[in-house]
């Protein structure tokens, strides 16, 4: 079942009801802001451009590659040279990625129509075959792209420090512990981690 925005909110009221931290969370910074992700062709490939980036640095670069790609998409990848691609703000490690993401797809080694109906570590086990896609490249998708509503990225940076900061933690939590802390918020650890991602935000200064 895909995830709405309604679900999220339902979700946390649910969890609100049950779990202090959840409810004070909510108090305290509200419901996090709706996220929409785009499910087209071009999703891992926007998951590759926002590795260890900001937000407003990857959605530049994204643009400019999507401007030099056009309607061919990641299909056209291999159109450009290395130098091209770094030139729109590329890296070399990024468009090896690229490159191989691109291979996949066109020689059908990889079919994103078949995900719907895949489990969540089955999508997992696919995308983390994948030359530069590791678990948290792999949740992103699943969680913004195919909408699952119970992914918990605990390689996430953010969502470690709002989780942390939310339970009152002394330091960061590890993300063995952030996973241990999860099972108490299954099956709602989607919406749960947006609002982490708004509780770091709402927390940290400008």
């Amino acid at each position: 079942m895909a995830l709405s925005y309604p679900d999220v909110c339902s979700a946390l009221d649910t969890l609100a009801d049950r779990c202090q931290y959840v409810a004070q969370a909510l108090q305290q910074v509200g419901y996090p802001p709706e996220r929409v992700g785009k499910s087209d062709d071009m999703a891992l490939v926007r998951i590759i451009v926002g590795q260890q980036l900001s937000t407003k640095a990857a959605a530049t670069i994204n643009q400019r590659l999507s401007d030099l790609l056009g309607d061919g998409g990641y299909g056209k990848i291999h159109s450009f040279s290395d130098d091209e691609l770094r030139a729109v703000g590329m890296s070399r490690p990024k468009i090896r990625y690229l490159r191989a993401l691109a291979d996949a797809l066109l020689n059908g080694e990889l079919v994103l129509a078949d995900f719907p109906s895949m489990d969540d570590e089955s999508v997992v086990k696919a995308l983390t075959a994948l030359p530069g896609f590791g678990r948290w490249s792999a949740h992103m998708y699943l969680l913004f792209n195919l909408q699952r509503t119970d992914v918990w990225p605990t390689g996430d940076l953010a969502v470690r420090v709002g989780i942390s900061r939310m339970v009152g933690a002394t330091g960061r939590l590890t993300e063995v512990e952030l996973e241990q802390w999860g099972e108490r918020w299954r099956p709602y650890r989607s919406a749960l981690s947006l609002l982490a991602w708004h509780y770091y935000g709402a927390t940290t200064d400008a």
